[in-house]
């Protein structure tokens, strides 16, 4: 009875909505049936008719709510993208977010929803708008909100008649929705391509006509400049979203640069963020290639970027994705096979990677770890400790062995060396990581490190390494040597303030000059 009674709710609420908009009708008949087979039906479907081209006097957009957001990225791990839709399966993402609410702990779930052919365009068919409400249902049944993406892979911008009928379609049964967090008009508009802003000025009202008082924005990309141009282009948001894939070392300082370009008017969301585990072509080559140590990056990534989300005052970011994508996965064109596959807190096969634990936990509103393997207990399969990258270039005439060695420990069960190593003008090899912690003008740093040596003829100690907004490295600041021959454990301490316009440093653990003997290090502080 209740399946009958939302089929002619549903056609009743086209045949309206297309007579009072002057539409075309709203659901093409690709689909025998409006049914709700799987889920419960929705609380209400489009309250209120409102004509979309004009304004909605009195209503208060609901940004206070955003600052409490924690939320996860989401498509299914064997369909991406429109295949989501097309090979809708309701059980596995019933299953999903189950896993998003009760593991992650987050709060509301990002949907992202095509306006092309195999969603419908310029007018959805009823089979998609179908899956849509149950995405909604069951998002609220597992206690989460949804984050609403629209006009994915869209770019025909001169079509604002097509574009008003396919938002009118999708939006209007969601007038002040409370399971809709918020709508993003489309993912990474180019505010540098004067149509794309003109439809987002022309379309943004629209829709805000259509969804009552749920917030709206439009993401930015991974670029401050893009967010600049969109500031000053006025572009109507309710509040700004960007979408953070830069190293991670530069994350405090990016979401202070972009508080300071959107000023206090409006809040700041991060979007998306995070980092492939792909075994191949990597976030940088000095990472040991295996899946361990990817893993472990990928933790400490999502941990240094809540982390300065969190210190910036902002929401917590949301990591894209939820799960890396099977191999057979029907996502889009030259995306399969690429490091687009590994972004997953969870692995293909639904276990979760370190990144979703350490995600949950953060989410739960326990506090940040800061550690990064200080005391090399953990090293993977090439035994090389994790987190730490090797540096080493023998085309430019330093190198060493590196090992992570359970023979030699300060303390616990084991330490790291470099030994028969070479340095020269261009470099000195060693381990070295950049601290979750980030750094401030004229603030003191100092890191420690135990260390001992075997037949030492080079200069083993660990320092500081500088670098600017744009990564250049400005400088070095060193701890004294270690001595030279054999000796026992030793602390090395350094000191230093980080030059005035450095936004990021790098602790290294070196051994310079030529050093056929071996270093061990272990322990490290950074405070």
């Amino acid at each position: 009875m209740k399946r009958c009674s939302w089929m002619i709710v549903f056609i009743v609420l086209n045949l309206s909505v297309a007579l009072h908009l002057n539409l075309p009708g709203l659901a093409q008949s690709k689909a025998p049936a409006f049914t709700l087979s799987t889920v419960a039906a929705p609380a209400r479907l489009g309250p209120h008719l409102v004509h979309a081209n004009s304004s909605v006097p009195g209503l208060r957009r609901n940004v206070a709510a955003i600052s409490a957001l924690r939320g996860v990225n989401y498509y299914p791990s064997a369909n991406g993208w429109y295949y989501m839709w097309t090979n809708w399966n309701a059980t596995i993402v019933n299953s999903d977010f189950a896993k998003i609410s009760s593991v992650l702990h987050a709060n509301y779930v990002r949907i992202i929803v095509p306006a092309d052919t195999n969603f419908g365009y310029p007018t959805p068919y009823a089979t998609t708008l179908n899956e849509l409400a149950q995405v909604i249902v069951l998002a609220h049944n597992h206690n989460l909100k949804v984050d609403l993406t629209l006009f994915d892979l869209f770019s025909n911008y001169s079509d604002l008649a097509g574009s008003k009928q396919w938002l009118t379609a999708v939006l209007y049964p969601y007038w002040n929705n409370p399971g809709i967090a918020f709508i993003d008009l489309q993912n990474e508009l180019d505010n540098a391509n004067p149509a794309a802003v003109s439809w987002a000025r022309t379309m943004l009202p629209y829709a805000r006509a259509l969804s009552g008082n749920i917030p709206m924005t439009i993401p930015v990309s991974n670029s401050i400049p893009s967010l600049a141009e969109q500031v000053a282009q006025q572009v109507p948001v309710d509040f700004y979203e960007f979408h953070f894939y830069l190293n991670p070392a530069l994350a405090y300082a990016t979401f202070q640069q972009a508080l300071r370009i959107i000023g206090t008017a409006k809040p700041l969301l991060i979007g998306e963020t995070g980092y492939s585990t792909i075994t191949t072509n990597t976030f940088s080559a000095d990472v040991s290639q295996t899946q361990i140590s990817q893993e472990a990056e990928q933790d400490q990534y999502i941990r240094t970027v809540e982390y300065a989300a969190r210190q910036a005052g902002l929401p917590l970011a949301s990591p894209w994705n939820y799960s890396d994508f099977a191999d057979n996965a029907n996502v889009l064109p030259g995306y399969l096979g690429t490091d687009q596959q590994y972004f997953g807190l969870y692995r293909a096969d639904a276990t979760l990677k370190p990144a979703a634990l350490t995600t949950g936990r953060i989410f739960h509103g326990a506090a940040i770890g800061l550690a990064f393997n200080n005391g090399f207990e953990n090293c993977d399969n090439l035994n090389v400790p994790t987190l730490w990258r090797v540096y080493q270039s023998a085309t430019q005439g330093f190198s060493g062995t590196f090992a992570c060695d359970s023979a030699v420990a300060h303390t616990g069960s084991q330490s790291v060396s470099i030994s028969n190593s070479t340095s020269s003008n261009s470099g000195a090899p060693g381990f070295y990581l950049s601290p979750i912690q980030y750094i401030v003008a004229h603030q003191s740093y100092t890191a420690t490190v135990w260390t001992r040596g075997t037949n030492i003829t080079g200069n083993p100690h660990i320092s500081f390494s500088w670098y600017d907004k744009n990564q250049v490295y400005l400088g070095k600041s060193p701890s004294h040597d270690l001595a030279q021959g054999t000796s026992n454990w030793t602390q090395l301490s350094v000191t230093a303030t980080p030059p005035a316009n450095a936004v990021s440093v790098e602790i290294h653990l070196e051994v310079t000059g030529t050093n056929p003997g071996t270093a061990w290090f272990d322990d490290v502080t950074f405070k």
